[in-house]
């Protein structure tokens, strides 16, 4: 669990600095700077900073519960996934957003979503659990509506949460899983169809 917790451990320490800064900018991902060859600096920093403490906390306890796991199973998986899922979901964000200049992000809500989604395809016989409901949802269908929320929130445009980030994570670390374990792709698809009816 010890890479796990040097993941929150780096999440924590940059929030920390982010949250700290006069001068944040540095620690913000715009696409639009990017696409003109600037901004790098934040391309990277922005994986790690978060928008205050709660935001911080909601990501941390899921990299921290479907983190662990992943780990047990395979260190190896856990960091691809994680990383992988990053910079998918910095490239889903540059290319819906590179040519709006007030548009920035961060949070490592794209890393979280890979490892949560390399996770369902391992274990998709685990139940999760979203708040308020009181019975936990199969892994797959919680991947399904997921997915399906991401994209509806992302077409409407509606509030400040980026949605490409979390589409774009969440592939990325389901196809990681999916490579480097192939059966655990079968199992996860007879478990898919063990849901359908007939």
């Amino acid at each position: 669990m010890m890479i796990t917790l040097f993941l929150i451990a780096i999440n924590f320490i940059v929030t920390l600095i982010f949250l700290q800064k006069e001068e944040p900018r540095d620690f913000l991902f715009f696409p639009y700077d990017v696409a003109r060859g600037q901004g790098y600096r934040g391309l990277l920093y922005s994986q790690f900073s978060h928008a205050g403490w709660g935001h911080l906390f909601f990501n941390m306890f899921t990299l921290f519960f479907f983190g662990r796991n992943l780990e047990l199973l395979s260190p190896s998986v856990l960091l691809l996934s994680y990383f992988l899922a990053a910079a998918g979901a910095d490239l889903a964000t540059f290319i819906r957003h590179k040519e709006e200049p007030r548009f920035a992000t961060l949070g490592a809500s794209g890393s979280v979503a890979g490892v949560l989604f390399a996770s369902i395809l391992f274990f998709p016989d685990q139940g999760i659990f979203i708040f308020p409901l009181p019975i936990p949802i199969p892994g797959p269908l919680f991947a399904l509506l997921y997915l399906a929320g991401s994209m509806y929130m992302a077409r409407s445009e509606r509030g400040t949460v980026n949605h490409e980030a979390h589409i774009g994570g969440a592939i990325i670390g389901f196809l990681v899983a999916a490579i480097y374990s192939p059966a655990a792709l079968v199992n996860f698809w007879n478990t898919v169809r063990g849901y359908l009816p007939g």
